[in-house]
Parts: structure tokens; C-alpha cells; sequence
């Protein structure tokens, strides 16, 4: 194992440790927030959604180009890392305020409450992805470190979506799922959120750099569309987020409505539990992969597996758990593979950037494609999610739903995803260029 091998085997751990925060950062609003809207504040689904998509397009966008792009010019300054310790101490705040369980005033008035805290919710989540993904992509330094160094990442993605997102509704559920329940679950998410971000500054120690130039100002722009092949893999990694948000934030209404389970938020617990723990075991499948037949062709693979557990569902009798179970197996095996081909690739993308220009622009990329994750969510968990409900007929806190109803569930949660899924195959088959490897010194 040759010296970098060493560096990127004994940092990439520890730095990655700070994606269980992201992950929960990122899903635990979308799995909930929406649901968390309509039933328990009783707002309606469009205005819901419309109250969430709003501060998570316009001010992601704004946060994390500007931090990508203040990473890239203070990193000699102020080392990208210590941005991980600014999100440490305002990640709880966040968290805490964005479930603080306000329930008074007029369905507008909450929507609004809502917006404004979920404005600065995002605005910290940037101070802490962006720098951090940068890292990452800084860490692995050929095409197979960068596999290994995001398969790690991928791993705690998988960790945050058992802490956030199998433990989280689970214990809301077993509370009695009231305002109450989701206000001390969020106290523990943010406790968990703050150690994992220091864990990961601590990894992050020493962290090399490709950096000869200072980048001239105003020359964002022309660095991201100047790459025909950065922008076509944001275009993928953008649709896959449109799809997964979508089912994300349709899987509760799922479970309670098309599948009628008798705890709906205890079996979402459990099938995210078996998605996460085969997201992490699969890891190193997905390592060998990409080694084996390229990163592309781990996409194309990991794609198509993750289309066809998105339609499995409308398949299922309802009550039958044992068979979601499965589903949600085969959901964390092929999504997992998706996220670390993507960013495995961006690593690439960053690492021939920085040998062909003299800086790798880690911050911006970083940057762009943590914009990306959070507003693919947006779009497809809040924004098409509540269009989609509201157009069925979707009644806001009902016990029961229409038949119309159901099947706006079933298309927001399968029909739609799932095609866009399949959309991201044949441009990753037709379009994506992968770089050539180049030689990293021992």
C-alpha cells in the first residue's frame, strides 16, 4: 500500500463519519416535514409543500455557492474543516427550531413559520455539506481511492438514515407521534448531528490541498459551465434526487393510506433499519464494481436495480410487511450504489481539474452539488410530492383517503420516480464522459 493509499485508508473514516449529519440533516425533513405539515398542523399539502420548496431553492442555491466558493478562496486562511465546528454549534439550534412544535394561528401562519426557520435550517446545513463534501473529494486522489473514499461516504450516508430515519419515526411513533414526540426527537438527532460533525474536523486534520493559483474572482460561472462533463453528471445526480425525494416523502402517506399498516411510522422505521444496513453491507460490492466495469457501469447497474424497487411496492398486498421488508432491502442496495458512482465520479472530476488547471475548484464542485442534492429534494419531496397529493384529492388528516387519493400516492411515490430513474440510465449510458486516470505520485 503505497503512501496515499495509507493517507486516504486512515482519514477517510473519520472524515466521513460528519455524513451521518448530512444525511440527517437532509432526509429527516424530507421523510417527515411534509408529513409532519399536513397531519399534525393540519396545513394542506400544496401550501405545505410550496412553504418547504421555497427557502430550499432559493437560499440552498445562494448558501452553498457562496460557501463553496469562500471555502475554495479562504482554505489557506481558514481551513476548510473548522467550517465542520461553525455547524456543530448551529446544527442542534436548527434541528430543534425547525420541529419546535408550533401549532397556533392560521394554516398560513405555520406554513409561513416554517419557511422562515427552514431558511436558516438550510443556510447551516450549507456552512457544514459543502465544506465537507469538498474534503472528500480532496482526500482520494485517483479514480481508485476516490471509489474507496466515497463508499466510506456512502456508508455513513447509511449510518444517518438508520439514526434519522429508521430510529427517528420509530420513536415518534412509540411516543404517540405527537408535536411533543417529534419536539425531543429532534433533541436527539441534533445531539447526534453535533458529534458527528466534530468526529469528522478531527478526521479531517492535515487534509492536502491541490491549489498552485489563487482562482480569479468571477470565475465561478465560467469553471462550471466550461465542463461539459461536471454538468451532465449534476443533471443525473439531479433527477435521481427528483425521484428519491419523491419517494421519500410519499413513503409514510404509503404505509398509512395504500398498504394500510396498523403503525405506519414504526414500519417505516424498520424498513429504513434493513434499507440502511444493506446500504452499508453493499459498499464494498459496489467498490468492485466500479473497479471492475467502471463507475458508469455501476451507475447504469445500480439505476435500474433502484428503478425496480420503486415500482415493487404497487405489487404488494397491503398488510404484508415481510414483503416491504424485502423492498426495502433491495432499496438500499442499488440506491447506495447510485450515490457512490456519482460522487466517485465527481472526485475524478476534481482531481482532473486540479492536474489540468492548477486548482481543483473542490469548494465550488462541492458546492454545486450539495445545491443539487438539497434542491432535487425539494422539487421532488416537497414541491411535485404536495402538487401531485393535492391534485388527487389528497384530504389533510383524514383516517382515510379516497380511491383517487390513493392513487396520487401511488403515482408520487412509484410512477413518477421510477420513470425518471430509468431517464438517468440512458444518460449515463449515452452521455457521461469519465476522465482518464492520471499518475499520483507514491
Amino acid at each position: 500500500m503505497g503512501t496515499s493509499d495509507m493517507t486516504v485508508a486512515r482519514k477517510a473514516p473519520l472524515w466521513a463519519v460528519g455524513q451521518v449529519s448530512a444525511q440527517i440533516f437532509r432526509d429527516l425533513p424530507s421523510l417527515l416535514l411534509l408529513f409532519y405539515m399536513t397531519q399534525l398542523l393540519a396545513i394542506p399539502p400544496a401550501m405545505a409543500g410550496v412553504a418547504i420548496f421555497v427557502p430550499k431553492l432559493f437560499w440552498a442555491v445562494l448558501c452553498d455557492g457562496v460557501v463553496g466558493i469562500v471555502s475554495d478562496r479562504w482554505k489557506q486562511r481558514f481551513a476548510r474543516r473548522h467550517f465542520l465546528l461553525i455547524g456543530a454549534v448551529l446544527a442542534p439550534v436548527a434541528m430543534i427550531l425547525l420541529f419546535d412544535g408550533t401549532n397556533v394561528g392560521t394554516p398560513e401562519a405555520k406554513a409561513l413559520h416554517i419557511s422562515v426557520v427552514l431558511a436558516f435550517y438550510m443556510l447551516v446545513f450549507a456552512l457544514f455539506s459543502v465544506p465537507h463534501l469538498a474534503i472528500g473529494t480532496e482526500i482520494g486522489r485517483t479514480p481508485a481511492q476516490s471509489a474507496t473514499v466515497m463508499a466510506w461516504r456512502v456508508a455513513f450516508s447509511a449510518v444517518g438514515l438508520l439514526v434519522g430515519n429508521s430510529a427517528a419515526p420509530y420513536l415518534i411513533q412509540s411516543m404517540g407521534g405527537t408535536l411533543d414526540a417529534y419536539r425531543q426527537v429532534a433533541m436527539m438527532m441534533a445531539a447526534v448531528c453535533s458529534l458527528a460533525l466534530v468526529i469528522s474536523w478531527f478526521g479531517a486534520r492535515d487534509v492536502e490541498t491541490v491549489v498552485r493559483d489563487r482562482p480569479p474572482a468571477g470565475s465561478a460561472l465560467r469553471a462550471v459551465l466550461g465542463n461539459g462533463a461536471l454538468l451532465t453528471l449534476f443533471l443525473v445526480l439531479m433527477l435521481q434526487l427528483i425521484g428519491s425525494g419523491m419517494a421519500y416523502a410519499s413513503l409514510a402517506y404509503v404505509f398509512t393510506y395504500n398498504l394500510a399498516y396498523p403503525e405506519p411510522l414504526k414500519t417505516l422505521g424498520v424498513f429504513v433499519l434493513i434499507t440502511a444496513v444493506f446500504a452499508m453491507g453493499s459498499q464494498p460490492l459496489w467498490v468492485q464494481i466500479a473497479r471492475r466495469l467502471g463507475k458508469r457501469a455501476g451507475l447504469i447497474i445500480a439505476s435500474l436495480g433502484y428503478a425496480g424497487s420503486l415500482f415493487a411496492p404497487m405489487l404488494l398486498v397491503p398488510g404484508d410487511e415481510r414483503a416491504a421488508y424485502l423492498i426495502g432491502a433491495a432499496m438500499g442496495l442499488f440506491n447506495s450504489g447510485c450515490y457512490l458512482n456519482i460522487y466517485a465520479l465527481l472526485s475524478d472530476l476534481v482531481e482532473h481539474q486540479g492536474a489540468t488547471t492548477g486548482d481543483s475548484r473542490a469548494g465550488l464542485y462541492a458546492g454545486l452539488f450539495s445545491a443539487g442534492d438539497k434542491i432535487g429534494f425539494a422539487i421532488g419531496g416537497t414541491l411535485l410530492t404536495g402538487l401531485v397529493l393535492g391534485s388527487f384529492g389528497f384530504a389533510a388528516g383524514a383516517a382515510t383517503q379516497s380511491a383517487q387519493a390513493e392513487a396520487g400516492i401511488w403515482i408520487a411515490y412509484a410512477v413518477i420516480p421510477g420513470s425518471i430513474i430509468l431517464s438517468t440510465v440512458a444518460m449515463a449510458a449515452l452521455a457521461i464522459k469519465v476522465p482518464k486516470p492520471r499518475p499520483v505520485a507514491a
